[in-house]
């Protein structure tokens, strides 16, 4: 039989505390994920675009500077709904503000998962 699992307005403050924990110290995290995303400023982006650490293992995103990345290595989801929710719980000065991002963040998810991961799409290099 399957896990229920409850809602994040159930959940919320256990979630949100597991967020904000799996945003630090992520770099392993980071290296065995295909997409990430930052729920400060709502962007999903690839690991490769994190040109900044914080002491070297916790990611900064590459669109606002904040550490408020997670991976999808982490089994939370990477989706502009997950996102928002944690965003409001952990910035909610932002909220107001970022309701553009938002819909650019839903754009991009959609996109992302639209296409095959280069690991599964076959050996790239030798």
């Amino acid at each position: 039989m399957a896990e229920y699992i409850q809602p994040l307005h159930i959940r919320g403050r256990e979630l949100v505390s597991h967020a904000r924990y799996e945003s630090t110290l992520n770099r392993d995290d980071l290296n065995d994920s295909f997409v990430c995303g930052c729920f400060h400023c709502l962007r999903v982006f690839f690991p490769e675009e994190i040109r900044q650490w914080h002491a070297g293992i916790t990611a900064l995103c590459p669109h606002c500077g904040e550490a408020a990345v997670l991976a999808d290595s982490t089994h939370l989801p990477i989706t502009a709904e997950f996102l928002h929710e944690l965003q409001r719980h952990v910035f909610p000065a932002c909220v107001e503000g970022c309701r553009d991002a938002k819909r650019r963040t839903r754009w991009f998810a959609s996109f992302i998962f639209s296409v095959s991961p280069p690991h599964l799409v076959g050996d790239q290099g030798g």
